[in-house]
């Protein structure tokens, strides 16, 4: 238990019994913990309180910019961070001001996380002031990519509805809709937790120019590179965001080519491996050749890779198998 500084109330972090968790760390802000820390299971957890202040708030933010330049884990953070990401986290009262939002969105971005959303009730704290009552939705879990790769939960409230609708038509067609619904979910999902992450790394670069000024005058290098480090990471988050669209059109493109490279190519297939390759796929063997795929490698023409399947699997594919399978049987009468 970690007292708040004279605030009231303590930070605490609880578990139980036989869960491996390890302390490593703690302040006024947050508890750092490591979970499974001796296997390769390992991750982070960080229990977090924001400065209720908003004059000091930046003092909790730069905790986890600090935090941030660990080790790099699958790491999740949860609290309250005693701000919002968005005007509508709030209801009545004064606005928001913009830059307190900016400032913690752009904590955020240098962390690698995205909200992980919520069920239940819009708002986690209400009061009255000034006579007037207000709500606001100050608690929030946040993780970053290796943790939502972890553990896939971010984004299962999308595929969830996607996947629940009833279009007409064939199972195929179906099936197809459903995918198209996804992706569609999938893009409003990625520009409410992503699409600030360009302006962020702008912002950055243009602190770490006055920066490096700034440490020719003073020979103090230390913010110069703290934000070098926050730079990396962004461009680090971005890359992983660009590596999956890059692979989609190098794919699209290299498959024009690779009809001339095949014209060459003598079949080597008999007539008896032609009957045994025909023979029907059963659901065990779809979802072990599924699992067997490079996650981020070989997007389908719907646009989803293999690590789509491979997390919400149980979500989207069992309940689909018949209809791969009846697309794997066109494709070889077609071939």
């Amino acid at each position: 238990m970690v007292p708040t500084g004279g605030r009231g109330g303590a930070l605490a972090l609880l578990w139980k019994k036989g869960v491996a968790v390890w302390v490593d760390s703690f302040s006024s802000y947050h508890i750092d913990s490591i979970i499974d820390g001796d296997s390769e299971c390992a991750w982070l957890l960080i229990g977090f309180y924001g400065e209720p202040e908003a004059s000091r708030r930046s003092e909790g933010w730069n905790m986890l910019r600090m935090l941030s330049l660990k080790p790099k884990l699958p790491w999740y953070c949860f609290g309250d961070f005693n701000e919002l990401l968005k005007v509508h986290d709030k209801k009545g009262g004064i606005p928001r001001a913009h830059n307190l939002m900016e400032n913690f969105r752009e904590v955020l971005d240098v962390c690698g996380f995205v909200d992980l959303g919520y069920s239940g009730l819009d708002f986690t704290w209400k009061g009255r002031q000034r006579g007037e009552m207000i709500w606001e939705r100050l608690d929030k879990g946040v993780a970053n990519y290796e943790w939502l790769t972890k553990f896939p939960t971010g984004c299962r409230d999308a595929i969830t509805r996607a996947w629940d609708c009833s279009p007409g038509g064939t199972p195929m067609y179906a099936t197809a809709m459903k995918l198209k619904q996804c992706k569609n979910r999938f893009k409003v999902w990625s520009r409410d937790h992503f699409g600030h992450l360009q302006s962020s790394i702008k912002r950055t670069k243009d602190w770490l120019w006055r920066a490096e000024e700034v440490s020719v005058r003073s020979g103090n290098c230390d913010d110069v590179d703290r934000l070098k480090k926050e730079l990396h990471a962004l461009y680090d988050k971005e890359e992983k965001m660009w590596h999956q669209r890059s692979r989609k059109q190098w794919l699209k493109d290299g498959d024009q080519n690779t009809h001339h490279i095949l014209d060459g190519v003598q079949k080597m297939v008999t007539d008896e491996m032609r009957a045994e390759l025909g023979k029907p796929y059963s659901s065990e063997e779809v979802g072990e050749a599924m699992r067997q795929m490079a996650p981020l490698k070989a997007p389908g023409p719907n646009g989803m890779p293999p690590l789509f399947y491979q997390i919400y699997w149980t979500d989207v594919g069992l309940k689909e198998i018949d209809e791969v399978k009846i697309v794997i049987a066109l494709s070889n009468r077609d071939s």
